[in-house]
């Protein structure tokens, strides 16, 4: 960043002061929020495209296809960005106390779960610079919609700064969840296996109940299966999220499930059969991925 625009950006923030109160009641930002691999890049895609939307993301805007190492999805539709320091933060300390992270997508297993959780902000300056920083971010008038995985961590911070935030949780199915984390991180998995069973169950309960808790009536949930199974229910599972939105309705292009960005692997197309109804058949399921 320049100086010339690192002075117009410290001249934004302190500006931004005197109208603290208003922006803080008046924005309704829309917070897509789940797990790493759980689809929230394709859903971040499908439902930025309505006209009333403005996706906050930086980087790539759609899927440039599958990586040719990991055999993955790149990531896309990202708005970490926006809250950098929080993260930085949650790194940092991680460090400081021995548990240096090595993949972002692991921040919900329970021994960094506290590194990243924030319910309310320290201060009513962070405060404010959280809100603008949303705010300097906006490039029109539209509804912000932001997608940051580490969010999933923050609701209550998140309903502290906008009070009439909107969050749309997103889940997947726990043995194709784990089916595909193991497939892309078994080469150099940087947590001891079977961990992934009890990623997807932190991340899925502590949301959920962090979502009831302290946005009851703000939220809903899809599922990835419910919007990649094919374009007739995609379609209509994006119409029910518009009307929860209270945004009109609008035809989102599906076109994206035939650039090959559904990658599911042999393993995978098996587990589609398995049935997990408890912790055990969790457990055991990862155990015995190849």
């Amino acid at each position: 960043m320049s100086i010339l625009n690192y002075c117009k950006r410290v001249a934004s923030f302190i500006a931004s002061f005197k109208n603290f109160k208003t922006i803080e009641e008046d924005l309704e930002p829309v917070f897509i929020v789940g797990g790493s691999r759980s689809g929230t890049s394709l859903l971040s895609y499908l439902i930025s495209s309505h006209p009333d939307l403005e996706g906050l993301f930086h980087g790539d805007l759609e899927s440039k296809g599958v990586n040719p190492i990991s055999k993955h999805v790149h990531g896309y539709c990202e708005s970490n960005h926006l809250w950098t320091q929080l993260s930085k933060r949650g790194f940092r300390n991680a460090k400081r106390a021995g548990r240096e992270m090595h993949a972002a997508s692991f921040f919900g297993l329970p021994e960094y779960i506290h590194f990243f959780y924030r319910q309310t902000p320290f201060s009513k300056l962070e405060a404010h610079y959280l809100i603008w920083r949303i705010i300097y971010h906006r490039q029109t008038g539209r509804v912000p919609l932001i997608k940051d995985q580490t969010n999933l961590y923050r609701i209550g911070l998140i309903k502290k700064l906008f009070p009439r935030a909107r969050f749309i949780f997103q889940s997947r199915r726990a043995d194709r969840y784990i089916a595909s984390n193991h497939h892309k991180w078994q080469n150099s998995l940087p947590i001891a296996s079977p961990s992934i069973g009890m990623l997807w169950m932190s991340n899925n309960l502590i949301g959920l109940y962090d979502l009831e808790r302290f946005a009851p009536g703000d939220y809903t949930t899809v599922t990835l299966e419910d919007i990649s199974q094919n374009s007739e229910r995609t379609k209509s599972e994006i119409f029910r999220l518009f009307k929860f939105l209270e945004l009109s309705d609008f035809e989102v292009e599906t076109s994206i499930f035939k650039k090959g960005n559904q990658f599911i692997t042999s393993d995978q197309s098996k587990s589609m059969g398995v049935q997990i109804s408890n912790i055990i058949d969790l457990i055991r399921f990862e155990r015995e991925l190849p």
